[in-house]
């Protein structure tokens, strides 16, 4: 494959109009399922991303019962994907998130 011929920007590729699609379907639910303004909180609201489905995998499965029994047990917290040395791959709590309010 020529390199010099490749044309990332171009909007002809259909990767692209299938991930546009992706992108719209994924804020369709989230708008549709997951009422940010009339809840009473908002901060436990949950929403769909991209893992949600696929899991870090270019396909996603076709249902729970084939990702395996085990399947859960590599996840981090809420389900999201854990990192390849086995802590869960998610951020440290802001500075002062643990202090007690006093």
């Amino acid at each position: 494959m020529d390199s010099t011929k490749l044309d990332f920007a171009s909007d002809e590729l259909r990767h692209k109009d299938f991930a546009r699609h992706m992108m719209q379907m994924t804020a369709a639910i989230n708008k549709d399922y997951f009422n940010f303004r009339n809840s009473s909180r908002p901060d436990t609201i949950q929403v769909i991303t991209c893992v949600t489905c696929h899991r870090g995998n270019k396909h996603p499965v076709s249902s729970i019962k084939d990702m395996g029994p085990d399947h859960f047990k590599k996840m981090g917290p809420g389900h999201m994907p854990g990192s390849k040395d086995g802590h869960p791959n998610v951020p440290p709590p802001p500075p002062g998130a643990n202090q007690k309010e006093g």
